[in-house]
């Protein structure tokens, strides 16, 4: 059975929320200095995506709340980044990739203020 090509549907992926979702940025924290005083410097990175919100049956009050959002994305993102959109910032808690064989399409990140 020949496997199917999964090359053109990540483009696809990628052309879609590139087109359909917005810039947001990715937050990433670089520590320096000493252990006991550090300097956190935030570096962001303009990111494409789709944040919306979650359904009702998939609230469940403890693992998910009603005020997380999901972001899609093609971009390769990190629990401990940040997700910022305008003056909102998110925390990760989770990622999940959409990943057909050795090809990821699409991460779904849950996010969190």
């Amino acid at each position: 059975m020949p496997k199917f090509d999964y090359t053109n549907l990540s483009a696809t992926a990628t052309r879609l929320v590139n087109s359909f979702g917005k810039t947001l940025k990715k937050r990433t924290i670089t520590n320096s200095g000493s252990d006991f005083n550090p300097t956190q410097t935030p570096n962001d990175t303009d990111i494409y995506g789709v944040i919306v919100s979650y359904g009702q049956n998939e609230i469940d009050g403890t693992l998910i709340l009603t005020t997380d959002k999901k972001l899609l994305t093609t971009s390769l993102l990190e629990v401990d980044d940040k997700v910022v959109d305008g003056s909102i910032v998110y925390a990760i808690v989770s990622i999940n990739k959409v990943q057909p064989a050795d090809v990821n399409l699409l991460y779904k990140v849950q996010l969190r203020t």
